[in-house]
């Protein structure tokens, strides 16, 4: 299943992990800023994905797509999935898995504040918030969808 590109500020920032194709608010393109957590415009969260997510952009780069923002995440596991794009993500707040196919004990590894995992496009892959909430910072390498991977049977 492919998920449709988001259209607007609301749905951008939460889409922007398994879509960096969003639509570019003009205050969020590349430019010396300084935002403080209480600042970042959160989205409201949407289980689309398996579990709530909240995003907020921080910046776009509108030539090449490349993308960063910031994610809340309630305690569950996304949908299996992949992006037709790189991307790296980095614990700011919790304790998560990213459980990678192409690296097998991937998701063995309890990924506390400051850990960081590289995800290059097309590897099939979960994420999950082991704490009751998380936040990530996510910097995407591109555009791209992102696709559904019906689990095996």
């Amino acid at each position: 299943m492919k998920i449709p590109l988001p259209n607007n500020r609301a749905t951008a920032a939460i889409l922007a992990l398994l879509s960096a194709s969003a639509a570019i608010p003009a205050d969020t393109r590349m430019q010396d800023r300084v935002i403080s957590i209480a600042e970042a415009q959160f989205s409201p969260p949407n289980t689309k994905f398996g579990v709530a997510l909240s995003g907020a952009t921080l910046w776009t780069d509108p030539v090449t797509g490349r993308q960063s923002y910031l994610i809340r995440w309630a305690k569950g596991s996304t949908k299996r999935h992949y992006h037709k794009f790189d991307y790296q993500g980095v614990v700011l707040k919790g304790k998560m898995t990213h459980q990678n196919e192409a690296v097998p004990d991937s998701g063995a590894k309890i990924l506390e504040v400051g850990s960081v995992w590289f995800q290059t496009a097309g590897k099939p892959h979960v994420d999950s918030c082991l704490s009751d909430e998380c936040l990530s910072i996510s910097t995407t390498f591109g555009t791209g969808e992102t696709v559904f991977v019906p689990d095996a049977k």
